[in-house]
């Protein structure tokens, strides 16, 4: 074999060699970033609640179990997490992953004030969102230390149109009828609303209400009271909880507020409370 011969078949040897090197550093790439990928995304299915038809065979240890279990985890893997607000009980969280960040021209609609309103305001200051806030609980020296920055109505949320000890509340319908938002996506849907939560996000589920929400933040509240009674709220609750995630909404935070908690009768240290900020996935 000539020197020329031999000089070419081991170059050819060599180039092949770094072609097969470079083509496995690829696909090695293409696969990592695959996992990554669909590790991120594992959220999307990692905790599937039971069917109505299933909560309806279930005892009442395995609904509580499951409830609990539900609201201490995260289902959506959010890259970028603001906090809106005070850092304890008052502020919550806002995913600001692109395609979930609020853009102007953005709307939010914040019920339940109290006396800390830091999580509307900075809402308003940080994604420069148009604010709604609504409490029918203030009174005229609470609402005068409220900021301009956002827009106040003394209404509460229901399932219904009523009048409560002098206090007017109204469907999410009605509201965003009335305020000429039913064509108008909200960013930012915040319920921190004293267990009247469960009764206004059920109305507003089969009237479409929630199907433009692109983020949910709710404080769910249970009552700690008689096991026979229990049943039936855990039943109720999952079963909502099940339809919100059928519609697309994936928990990137939960918070335990532990004013709410308790001990169990097995001594596991739980709450009647729990913050769960929900993105609209699909």
């Amino acid at each position: 074999m000539s020197g020329r011969s031999l000089f070419f078949r081991t170059a050819m040897s060599y180039f092949r060699g770094r072609y097969r090197l470079r083509l496995l550093i690829t696909c090695a790439f293409i696969l990592s970033m695959l996992l990554i990928a669909n590790w991120t995304q594992l959220g999307h299915r990692s905790m599937s609640l039971p069917t109505r038809d299933r909560l309806n065979s279930m005892s009442h240890s395995e609904l509580v179990e499951i409830y609990h279990r539900f609201m201490n985890t995260v289902t959506f893997h959010c890259k970028n997490i603001v906090r809106a607000g005070t850092s304890g009980d008052g502020g919550w969280n806002v995913c600001a992953d692109p395609e979930y960040i609020p853009k102007e021209p953005c709307l939010a609609y914040s019920f339940g004030i109290g006396t800390d309103s830091s999580f509307d305001v900075d809402l308003h200051k940080k994604f420069n969102c148009e604010v709604h806030s609504f409490d029918p609980t203030l009174d005229a020296a609470e609402v005068k230390k409220l900021s301009p920055l956002f827009n106040y109505h003394p209404i509460g949320l229901c399932d219904q149109d009523i009048i409560v000890a002098n206090r007017s509340y109204k469907t999410l319908f009605e509201i965003r009828r009335t305020l000429g938002h039913l064509q108008t996506e909200l960013a930012i849907l915040k319920l921190d609303i004293e267990m009247w939560e469960w009764r206004s996000l059920e109305q507003s589920i089969p009237n479409n209400m929630l199907d433009d929400v692109r983020q949910l933040l709710v404080e769910f509240h249970l009552f700690n009271i008689n096991k026979d009674w229990h049943w039936n709220q855990y039943h109720f609750s999952l079963g909502l909880l099940r339809d919100l995630q059928d519609l697309g909404f994936r928990a990137f935070s939960v918070q335990r507020n532990e004013y709410c908690s308790f001990l169990t009768e097995t001594n596991l240290n739980r709450t009647t409370c729990h913050n769960v900020h929900f993105v609209k996935i699909t």
